[in-house]
């Protein structure tokens, strides 16, 4: 989905095809009284697309939001049922509508209070952050938009000085469940976890590193993941997607995703007093997803997590005569567990480079191709393999190389 920094009656694609726009909250409100315009866009990898607006005197009809629901405690699309509990802001219940299941046993979205006077500013020899002293309460719930393409709900909660904001929201036919949140944190000596009790009582964790995967027991240790983390029990699981936050724990059925710490700045066993600063105070802005994973691979929490992190760009330009195309498909592969994270000027400047990895640890067959590549390149890769390719200007073919572009 893009959300475009104008108010707009009216979008077709290139086709001609109107699609349905829904206007949400822009941040010139308070200025112009005016709304910014979403709408869904779908672009081939590392390409790019073309839609057509126009600008209407007379506002767009209100149409029917279809499998989209909300109200003043839940919210609804195709893929999931969402609960919260009014008193105290957290998620009751998501229900996958996929599977046929309730993800959650207990809360979700709880913010919890976590005790470390003990610990000093790099946590020296202390790997669990278990002291749970308190949690965020003063539940508020707030309906913030409700259209034909995305609903949203607010919910904030306070502890002391400090305030939580999470914007709940489900997208049209949306497979994951996305937040965007704020915390004004003034605490010292404590850290924020959000934490999801899950039904999956003795799952395995998992985390992303570099390109791929690694399982760690769930015993609540204090652990580094990339842009996701998944539990998993009977080939049913659930996971987390983050955009720039990267330490988690899990501890049995509960997820939880560390939000902010403050111990001393630069605390290593000196004597601590009045002057010293502590860590992370202030506001601080992030965003996560939920989504279900089943038995087939990590290769849609993969592309979905990519998405979350690298969200799409868009260029409002006058209607004008050029000579691009008004669609571009810069890669094109044929196998949904094969990721391209690189393409580039070869280093010797003979050339390009490719480099992909495999997400599910299957031996596999591909073909890529596209706009962005000379010649297409049919190639195996091996389970969880990361392979680099180079192809050459002057010999006009590609062959594998390793990572730092020297020949097998």
């Amino acid at each position: 989905m893009v959300s475009v920094n104008k108010q707009i009656q009216w979008i077709s694609d290139a086709e001609g095809n109107e699609l349905t726009v829904q206007h949400v909250r822009s941040q010139t409100h308070c200025c112009e009284a005016r709304s910014d315009t979403a709408f869904i866009a779908r672009v081939s990898a590392m390409g790019y697309a073309s839609y057509f607006m126009k600008f209407k005197e007379n506002p767009a009809e209100e149409k029917d939001c279809g499998e989209l629901f909300i109200d003043d405690t839940s919210m609804e699309n195709e893929n999931f049922r969402i609960e919260f509990e009014a008193h105290t802001g957290y998620v009751r219940s998501i229900y996958d509508k996929i599977n046929g299941r309730e993800l959650l046993d207990g809360y979700g979205a709880v913010p919890r209070v976590i005790d470390e006077y003990e610990h000093d500013t790099w946590s020296h020899a202390l790997n669990f952050f278990d002291k749970h002293t308190a949690d965020f309460s003063d539940g508020e719930l707030k309906i913030i938009e409700r259209g034909p393409l995305r609903v949203i709900m607010k919910t904030v909660n306070r502890y002391n000085g400090s305030t939580l904001t999470q914007y709940f929201s489900l997208r049209k036919g949306g497979r994951t469940v996305d937040v965007r949140a704020n915390i004004d944190w003034h605490e010292k000596h404590k850290m924020l976890k959000l934490a999801y009790s899950t039904v999956f009582k003795n799952p395995d964790a998992y985390y992303e590193i570099p390109f791929g995967v690694i399982r760690r027991p769930a015993d609540g240790e204090e652990e580094p993941g990339h842009s996701w983390i998944a539990v998993k029990e009977g080939g049913l699981g659930l996971a987390m997607l983050n955009n720039n936050k990267y330490s988690f724990s899990v501890k049995k059925n509960v997820m939880n995703l560390t939000v902010v710490r403050s111990p001393l700045f630069a605390d290593h066993g000196r004597k601590r007093d009045d002057e010293c600063e502590f860590t992370d105070q202030g506001s601080h802005d992030f965003a996560y997803s939920l989504m279900p994973v089943g038995a087939d691979g990590w290769n849609e929490v993969v592309k979905e997590a990519k998405k979350l992190n690298l969200p799409m760009t868009y260029i409002i330009e006058n209607n004008h005569r050029g000579t691009l195309p008004q669609s571009f498909r810069g890669f094109v592969c044929d196998r949904e567990n094969i990721v391209v994270s690189a393409f580039k000027v070869s280093e010797d400047g003979k050339g390009i480079v490719l480099r992909a990895y495999e997400t599910d640890g299957v031996t596999t067959n591909v073909k890529i191709s596209g706009a962005l590549l000379p010649d297409e390149l049919n190639v195996t890769f091996g389970a969880y393999s990361v392979n680099t390719y180079y192809y050459s200007n002057e010999t006009r073919k590609w062959k594998e190389v390793l990572l730092t572009e020297y020949d097998i």
